[in-house]
């Protein structure tokens, strides 16, 4: 009989030692930038399950752009650039695309809420509301907070959609909350 490769149950981290982060919810349409590691190669677009660029980096026909991003990226690539090599992630977001936060553009925000030194234009990062112990009820508090301010990347924008709570050594891990209809899944609220 062979047996399978054994494999170690992870250590479980302590929740108390952990240092979370609470970051704003940008609702639009997730966005990924790929940023290649000579400037001989195109810089891509793609969407959460697929690329939207052509190999050669051109944007591709309208109507498989998911809300033009394609053609965003296109557009400002070498300027995008500035990001660094490798995969960027974020939300796009604005004119016509879900809450569009009272925009007459499109915008991406970068998840990459640790960066500070992003300085491009029509691109942002989402705002970190909380950094610390993740304390019983803080996520609930910055909800409440939303609620009563508003958007803390639009300030004036009284419809935020919620906040992502990720924990510090766990960066794959994200979790959500919403300011509205937080236990309803968004299949059974007749949108994505």
């Amino acid at each position: 009989m062979t047996y399978p490769e054994f494999a170690k149950w992870p250590s479980i981290q302590r929740l108390s030692s952990e240092v979370c982060y609470v970051t704003e919810k940008v609702d639009g349409t997730n966005g990924v930038i790929f940023i290649p590691d000579t400037p001989d190669k195109p810089v891509l677009a793609g969407s959460r399950e697929r690329w939207l660029t052509n190999e050669d980096g051109t944007p591709p026909e309208k109507g498989k752009d998911n809300f033009g991003f394609g053609a965003w990226v296109y557009e400002r690539a070498d300027s995008l650039r500035a990001l660094g090599p490798g995969m960027h992630y974020g939300e796009f977001h604005g004119k016509g695309i879900q809450r569009h936060y009272d925009l007459s553009d499109r915008r991406w925000a970068s998840f990459e809420y640790w960066r500070s030194d992003i300085a491009i234009p029509d691109v942002c990062v989402v705002p970190v509301l909380y950094e610390g112990e993740p304390t019983n009820g803080v996520w609930d508090e910055w909800i409440a907070y939303l609620n009563e301010a508003g958007s803390m990347l639009y300030p004036g924008f009284r419809k935020p959609e919620g906040v992502v709570i990720t924990f510090k050594n766990m960066r794959a891990a994200k979790f959500k909350r919403l300011c509205e209809n937080d236990k309803i899944h968004k299949s059974q609220q007749g949108r994505k």
